[in-house]
C-alpha cells in the first residue's frame, strides 16, 4: 500500500495479467522503488473518483 502525499491510498499489487508489477513480490524489489513519485488516481480530474 503507497502512501501518497495527498493523503490518498494506493494497492499496487502484481495482479497479471492486467497489472505486471512483478518487483512487488521481493523485498529487495519493493524497496527499489521506494520514493519514487506516483500519480494518485483520486485526485486526477480525468478519472472517477468513488471513495474521498
Amino acid at each position: 500500500m503507497a502512501q501518497l502525499e495527498c493523503g490518498h491510498e494506493q494497492h499496487l499489487r502484481h495482479d497479471p495479467p492486467w497489472i505486471n508489477r512483478p518487483w512487488v513480490v521481493t523485498a529487495e524489489g519493493r524497496s527499489r522503488v521506494l520514493g519514487q513519485m506516483l500519480e494518485c488516481r483520486r485526485c486526477d480530474p480525468g478519472t472517477e473518483n468513488p471513495r474521498p
